[in-house]
């Protein structure tokens, strides 16, 4: 029987290449986690070859460096959103709803009509309101939608929809 030169084991003939076991052969060229390829063992870094390893790293860093800029921007929203919540504190707020025209379709899923939102009047009347609340002395907060909607059940199935049925507009009063 026939030993391989590297470990000393003993081999059928037709099992080494080269005088070396299979075994060992994996670990002088072993094949790198990342591409497959395989390299001697001095090419290689913590199971990659050095190019695979250095675009793993360069990979991580820019992981890490994208979570850091990340958690930065975070931090100052909540302290922009501190600030906010300070400089609201002690002042008065007004809300408005302001509601849309809406006109009647023909139903898309029967014969019954159905409601639709002019969006350009509703634009329109945010507008107006928002311009009266400044007037009046308020600063705009923030504009939320209200959306409504409608199921109808026929037996085998149903048919719903949804629609913006208005904003609230939220102002707070200006500190003088």
């Amino acid at each position: 029987m026939a030993k391989c030169t590297e470990c000393g084991i003993s081999f059928g003939f037709f099992e080494l290449s080269g005088n070396r076991c299979k075994s060992c052969i994996e670990k002088l060229y072993p094949k790198c986690d990342t591409c497959y390829q395989v390299f001697s063992a001095s090419e290689m870094v913590g199971g990659s070859c050095e190019s695979c390893h250095e675009e793993t790293t360069k990979k991580a860093k820019e992981a890490r460096l994208k979570a850091e800029k990340e958690i930065k921007q975070k931090k100052i929203k909540d302290q922009y959103l501190q600030s906010s919540v300070e400089s609201l504190h002690g002042t008065l707020l007004k809300t408005v709803f302001v509601a849309p025209e809406k006109s009647l379709v023909p139903g898309i899923f029967s014969d019954k009509p159905g409601d639709t939102v002019n969006g350009e009047l509703l634009a329109s009347s945010i507008e107006e309101a928002c311009n009266q609340l400044v007037s009046e002395g308020y600063m705009i907060v923030n504009i939320m939608p209200v959306t409504s909607g409608h199921m109808q059940h026929y037996p085998d199935s149903g048919a719903g929809y949804g629609y913006t049925s208005g904003v609230i507009i939220t102002a707070s009063s200006v500190k003088s």
